[in-house]
């Protein structure tokens, strides 16, 4: 009789199932019973670090839009606002600095103005010139007034020179004469000793002392007064080559605008060369009254005809 086998094929992968479910529930069992088992420390720390966690988290402010704009608007700076909390005490406005300044309850843009007048030679002879600044309240200026004290200017070399120098024998030559020589001469300072020589440049020189009312406004006794001080020297004048010069080189020179060193360029390229200030009369741009004014400083020297080898 032929033998069966004691389950089917059903039965056995079942039983396969099953066994395999149980070795599965005996591993979940080991694993679960292991972790539970952790150390009662480990899980205390965690408690901790969870707590200090939430902690951390509720100190954070949510970002909004209008808190940035706050802080934005918290930094700036009014320049004409006077603070409110200050203290009066004496002062010189001539040598305060703008910590100084800042304590007597002036305006950032006051201060900024003060110390920029003085930077640039300005200096306070009375009380009352400091509440010309631009910026300052007549309200705080009269506050300020009664704490000015303004010590006497000291008198510096060139200042003591300016003073005393208006001797008869004090002569110097125009065209030599450098910025420190001619504040010597009275109602001269350090900016027209400046004007004077920058002017000498772009003439050429000077061919009489009258040019100087050209940039100095001085009434007929003054000019009176400082012409005797000063000689000229014309053969110090630099003068224009016009049958070489440029547009450009003749319209640098004080009396020749463009339109004239246009005028006297196409005479010249017209005629090849110029042999004399004549030859410029009745041209445009160039009247009888600038011609005289511009014979010292021009010259003709006749151009060299280049040679060519045959």
């Amino acid at each position: 009789m032929k033998n069966t086998p004691l389950f089917s094929k059903g039965q056995r992968i079942a039983i396969v199932l099953l066994l395999f479910l149980i070795v599965a529930i005996w591993l979940a069992d080991s694993l679960i019973a292991h972790f539970a088992s952790l150390p009662k420390a480990h899980h205390e720390e965690a408690l901790i670090f969870q707590a200090e966690l939430d902690s951390f988290s509720a100190q954070i402010k949510p970002f909004h839009k209008t808190n940035y704009q706050h802080q934005a608007t918290s930094i700036y700076v009014d320049w004409d606002a006077y603070p409110t909390q200050y203290q009066l005490h004496p002062f010189d406005p001539n040598k305060a600095d703008s910590a100084t300044l800042a304590d007597l309850g002036l305006s950032v843009r006051v201060i900024r103005n003060i110390l920029r007048y003085r930077e640039k030679g300005g200096y306070f002879n009375h009380a009352d010139k400091l509440g010309e600044i631009y910026g300052m309240q007549a309200e705080k200026f009269a506050e300020l007034k009664p704490y000015i004290v303004i010590e006497p200017r000291p008198t510096s070399p060139k200042v003591l020179a300016e003073k005393t120098s208006n001797k008869k024998d004090t002569v110097l030559e125009l065209n030599s004469a450098d910025t420190t020589e001619l504040q010597y001469i009275r109602g001269i300072g350090s900016y027209y000793a400046k004007q004077i020589v920058r002017y000498r440049q772009q003439l050429g020189g000077y061919y009489k002392v009258e040019q100087l009312r050209e940039i100095m406004e001085l009434e007929d006794s003054a000019y009176t007064a400082m012409a005797k001080h000063f000689t000229v020297d014309t053969t110090q004048i630099q003068r224009i080559k016009v049958n070489m010069a440029s547009v450009e080189r003749l319209k640098r020179h004080p009396y020749i605008d463009f339109y004239a060193a246009r005028s006297i360029y196409e005479t010249r390229r017209n005629a090849f060369q110029l042999n004399g200030i004549s030859e410029l009369s009745d041209k445009d741009g160039l009247p009888a009254d600038v011609l005289e004014k511009l014979r010292p400083y021009l010259s003709f020297e006749q151009r060299e005809m280049k040679k060519y080898n045959r």
